[in-house]
């Protein structure tokens, strides 16, 4: 009898580097569109209120921001100016 390995997971076991990008292209669209809609949803809001939302509307997708970027797109959505993630975002 023979035992064979259980299979791996995450972008990174993906046979395909085509397949990882295209997963890392949909995750950014996921959360441009979450930081886009909290944007519209939650102008005035206070900074803090928003830095939370949009913390734990991000990790839902798997996307963690930097600090500073979580700091700016809250000033940004709660002053009501349009918000949208640099390239400083991180999977995690």
């Amino acid at each position: 009898m023979s035992v064979q390995p259980a299979p791996p997971y995450g972008l990174r076991s993906l046979g395909s580097p085509q397949l990882a990008a295209l997963l890392r292209r949909q995750r950014r669209a996921q959360a441009d569109a979450i930081v886009r809609r909290v944007a519209r949803s939650q102008a005035a809001r206070s900074v803090g209120e928003v830095r939370r939302l949009l913390t734990t509307a991000l990790r839902g997708v798997g996307v963690r921001p930097t600090a500073a970027s979580l700091d700016r797109l809250a000033a940004s959505t709660s002053a009501g100016r349009t918000a949208a993630l640099r390239e400083d975002w991180r999977r995690s």
